[in-house]
């Protein structure tokens, strides 16, 4: 194809906001080359234009073709042209779209729950009579054992550290020495040794009805269509045909061979690609038992709402093994190995699950707040490829983001003609928020009140403390109402007023309507986090430890018995220690007391069931009781 140029004609159309901006013209000839010596040439008309995301037909080239060796006057000493055709271009773009390929990782229990125990069918555990026991070879340990395949019951089928962990009263607890919390609660007594309630207790972990699919997320592809309606009218009728471009597709021509297209390719929008790789998308798949809630938050409908409430997670958040604490996707690995764990409360190392971060989101949408994890604060979603043979999810971005559009015709005359429509702010309303936070959102409500389809741009300006704001394009038929949502951002921690004005414009930038909204940033309430709280002890000492050695921590002493000297000596628990010995030396020596007292009894009982030999002989005949030695002796004749 070779292109002989006769002249070169650029306009540049400088608009706010718009779609099929015209940003070049030329009227050269081109050549059509199929031998070397053989071209078939004819004058055409190259435009570029840039195609907006999202953008109506609010935009149209049109030209005019002539019919050759026809004249209108033949004595018209100008030799006009009698018309032959009027050919319309219009282009429409759809939004773009950005696809994710999703792997299948394994599935993840919503919520992981503890079940505490402090009795069985023996009544309460207790150190003498009724022991708690999670020992793993114990066939009967107290919270059972779970199995996989979960229909075996051999022992081998065992799920490792899944008998869960016994916690019981130290001699600290029973002297009334010891100010550590109890997991259980447990009422420590000497009373309670003998089985008057419990001194011992069993922690179980137990699974959730709700269970979700993980999947790790791949690089999105761009896919979205642009189609260019020609029109062609002549003085009897007129023909329409639609010609679409787009990334599979970048190049088409007309039936009739007269317009050629091409897509360029894309400019780079103003906001980044959203990227997930470092994401994992949780779908609410299996309920294990029926339960209506449970069931309705597995509904995958398009229209479903909890579809717009599946999960996107930060990978971190998550362990694939089980082996943390306080991560989706915890097991029993790590529940039984937790440091401390017979002294924490109930439910720890279970924290930050799904179910935890559902209900956030969920109560930031209620409040009119934009949450961190639920998939429509992603952008407009969409999972209809999820079953398909290459599973995917895909997101719809209504950023700004232009197509160029390169487009080839015969005319003679061409015109670049723009639907204009008058528009107005129907309200702006933006609720508080905090400073330093993602859910400021200004929402706005717009009405193209012309007649025509046309494309409008929506600029919002605000005071400090609030960032920039980015504009938006929105296309409206005639009458047609939208709402539009800005978010913003507050660069500020303490308390302030503030205002943002919103302007609506047309195609090509005339300000239409203008209006604002005041609204408060509230200070920011800081999170210490774990490092949070006032301490009313004294801040100096003879020593400071980093807390990296448990020698430094003198309250790591939660060892499984207060007799486990060597686990005292490890971690050096001297209190603990001299405890244990003055323990194991007073039941020595009680063993001993015991034993000289039933020494003593049983000889006094033995004495006094044995007949004595001075009995048996008195109730013989001839024998008579010595007054002077105290026993019997024979009477002799």
């Amino acid at each position: 194809m070779i292109y002989k140029k006769l002249g070169m004609l650029c306009t540049f159309q400088l608009m706010q906001i718009g779609m099929g901006v015209v940003t070049g013209v030329g009227h050269l000839e081109q050549c059509l080359s199929r031998r070397a010596d053989d071209l078939d040439c004819e004058k055409k008309f190259v435009v570029t234009m840039a195609v907006q995301n999202g953008a109506e037909a609010t935009e149209s080239l049109k030209t005019q073709i002539f019919k050759p060796d026809v004249y209108v006057d033949d004595e018209d000493p100008d030799k006009m042209y009698e018309l032959q055709d009027t050919l319309v271009l219009t282009a429409q773009k759809s939004k773009v779209s950005y696809t994710y390929p999703i792997l299948y990782e394994r599935e993840v229990n919503s919520k992981p729950r503890e079940v505490l125990l402090q009795n069985n069918d023996h009544g309460p555990f207790n150190v003498l009579l009724n022991r708690c026991r999670d020992g793993w070879e114990d066939g009967s340990a107290s919270c059972g054992f779970a199995y996989d395949p979960p229909n075996s019951r051999e022992s081998d089928a065992r799920v490792f550290d899944s008998q869960g962990f016994c916690c019981e009263c130290g001699l600290d607890d029973y002297l009334g020495t010891d100010t550590d919390h109890s997991r259980a609660g447990l009422e420590c007594s000497f009373f309670n040794i003998f089985g008057a309630s419990a001194d011992h207790s069993a922690h179980c972990l137990r699974w959730g009805n709700l269970w979700y699919s993980m999947f790790s997320i791949g690089t999105p592809q761009m896919s979205y269509q642009v189609d260019v309606n020609i029109t062609r009218c002549s003085q009897e009728n007129c023909s329409i045909e639609i010609v679409s471009v787009g990334p599979g597709s970048p190049s088409a021509i007309s039936s009739d061979g007269l317009v050629q297209i091409r897509d360029i390719g894309t400019f780079q929008g103003w906001t980044e690609t959203m990227e997930l790789s470092n994401k994992y998308l949780f779908w609410p798949d299996t309920c294990k038992e029926s339960d209506d809630s449970c069931i309705k938050r597995t509904a995958d409908c398009e229209e479903c709402p909890e579809v717009g409430r599946w999960m996107i997670v930060d990978r971190h958040l998550v362990t694939l093994d089980g082996s943390e604490c306080d991560k989706i996707g915890v097991s029993y690995q790590a529940f039984r190995n937790q440091q401390n764990r017979c002294i924490r409360t109930v439910g720890s190392c279970l924290n930050n699950q799904l179910e935890d971060l559902y209900e956030s989101d969920l109560e930031a949408e209620k409040a009119g707040k934009k949450g961190e994890y639920f998939v429509r604060n992603y952008g407009e979603f969409s999972h209809s490829d999820m079953r398909g043979e290459s599973p995917s999810i895909r997101f719809v971005s209504s950023r700004y983001q232009n197509s160029e559009l390169l487009l080839n015709f015969a005319a003679e005359k061409l015109f670049n003609v723009v639907q204009l429509s008058s528009g107005a702010i129907l309200n702006v309303t933006i609720a508080n928020f905090d400073g330093f936070s993602a859910e400021g959102m200004l929402i706005t409500r717009l009405q193209n009140v012309g007649n025509v389809t046309s494309e409008f741009g929506v600029q919002v300006t605000c005071a400090s403390p609030i960032s920039p704001v980015k504009g938006k394009a929105v296309y409206l038929s005639s009458q047609e109402i939208t709402t539009v949502h800005f978010p913003l951002y507050a660069e500020s921690l303490d308390s302030e007023s503030s205002e943002c004005s919103v302007v609506l414009k047309d195609a090509i930038g005339q300000t239409l309507s203008t209006s604002s909204a005041q609204f408060n940033v509230t200070a920011v309430e800081k999170d210490y986090g774990a490092q949070g709280g006032a301490v009313d002890g004294p801040d100096a000492g003879s020593e400071v430890g980093d807390g990296n050695s448990a020698m430094s921590d003198p309250s790591f002493c939660g060892c499984s018995h207060f007799f486990s000297i060597f686990c005292f000596l490890l971690n050096g628990c001297w209190k603990n220690i001299l405890y244990a010995i003055f323990g194991i030396i007073a039941i020595i020596l009680g063993v001993l007391i015991l034993r000289k007292f039933m020494m003593r009894w049983l000889w006094k009982l033995w004495k006094t069931e044995k007949p004595r030999d001075n009995d048996v002989q008195r109730c013989r005949p001839g024998y008579v009781e010595d007054p002077y030695h105290g026993h019997s002796a024979p009477y002799e004749k």
